[in-house]
């Protein structure tokens, strides 16, 4: 149970974290470089990836989480 609110409040940060971001590109006061976004996006997938194998579990899914933040940026 410990493991699934502390993932759980993980992801609630990740998207707080990443929420103003996306306003300011939204609103273009900032200018993303998409290779840097697709570069963070896809070496997070490939950790994500690695810890599933790992059995991760839902610990893993904060990461997951913020690679897409990353992809969706891109």
């Amino acid at each position: 149970m410990v493991h699934t609110v502390t993932s759980i409040a993980a992801i609630v940060l990740t998207f707080g974290v990443y929420v103003p971001y996306l306003y300011d590109v939204l609103r273009k006061e900032t200018h993303p470089h998409s290779f840097t976004w697709f570069i963070a996006a896809l070496a997070g997938f490939i950790a994500y990836g690695l810890q599933v194998l790992g059995g991760g579990g839902i610990g893993s899914w904060p990461l997951f989480t913020a690679s897409a933040v990353c992809l969706i940026s891109f």
